[in-house]
């Protein structure tokens, strides 16, 4: 049996969820866990995979334009499948978990990214360059 947990990028969400999931794959059950790209650590940290760890996904976009954009960049590298139609697409969630699982394809595409995303720079180093970008923008904004 295969198992899907669903969460936002909120711990306080995702927690009580782990026990359950933990308990799921313990007793042989394979686990998915589906959650937006900044919630990786969070995810890896509790045991599940993630694509950040070279995991295929299957996308169901909801809520938010993003959502789109991202499922679109994961069916494009072959990371994943994208499925459109907001709910009603759920009933498709089954096929594609097989699919993702059993197509090797889908495997080599999200590791792919995850050397991609291994490959980017720290966060941190973001910082100075965002405080410079804001300095200097702040400084134009006060000679007008």
């Amino acid at each position: 049996m295969r198992v899907l947990f669903s969460t936002t990028a909120g711990t306080g969400l995702f927690g009580p969820l782990i026990p359950f999931a933990k308990t799921c794959a313990a007793n042989g059950y394979t686990v998915a866990v589906a959650a937006p790209c900044r919630f990786a650590e969070t995810a890896t940290g509790a045991g599940f995979d993630h694509l950040a760890a070279g995991v295929p996904q299957v996308v169901l976009p909801l809520f938010s334009f993003d959502q789109g954009i991202n499922a679109e960049r994961v069916a494009a590298v072959n990371a994943g499948i994208q499925l459109n139609g907001g709910l009603d697409a759920i009933t498709e969630l089954p096929a594609a978990l097989h699919r993702v699982l059993d197509d090797a394809r889908f495997t080599d595409g999200a590791r792919a990214i995850a050397t991609e995303i291994s490959a980017l720079p720290d966060i941190a180093e973001c910082l100075p360059i965002l405080e410079e970008l804001a300095s200097e923008r702040s400084n134009r904004d006060l000679r007008r």
